[in-house]
């Protein structure tokens, strides 16, 4: 087979993929919208100036929390560790007379 038989077929073989993919996409959306869920309807809150906003400011938001928040938990989780209520129920804590590394734990 030449080289541009197999590249036809390999383009062949994409394109099928593809439209099997859009195919499956278009067909679940079908049957959401058809299953009259009212999730999914349209409503006048929808419509609401705040949600517009929120839909723009949502965004950002997570950006913000990923890039900037979670690694500055993570800095002072690493500075200043704090226990966990699971930690203390591993020390014995939950017990009638706790032991004394559960003097800062509190239920």
């Amino acid at each position: 087979m030449s080289e541009k038989a197999e590249r036809r077929t390999r383009t062949l073989h994409r394109a099928t993929a593809l439209g099997l993919a859009a195919l499956f996409l278009a067909s679940a959306s079908v049957a959401q919208a058809a299953s009259g869920d009212s999730r999914y309807q349209y409503n006048d809150r929808d419509a609401h100036p705040a949600r517009i906003v929120s839909y723009g400011l949502h965004p950002v938001g997570t950006i913000l929390e990923w890039v900037i928040l979670r690694p500055l938990h993570f800095v002072g989780s690493r500075l200043a560790p704090h226990r966990r209520h699971s930690d203390a129920v591993d020390l014995g804590c939950q017990q009638e007379r706790p032991s004394a590394n559960c003097t800062d734990v509190i239920d």
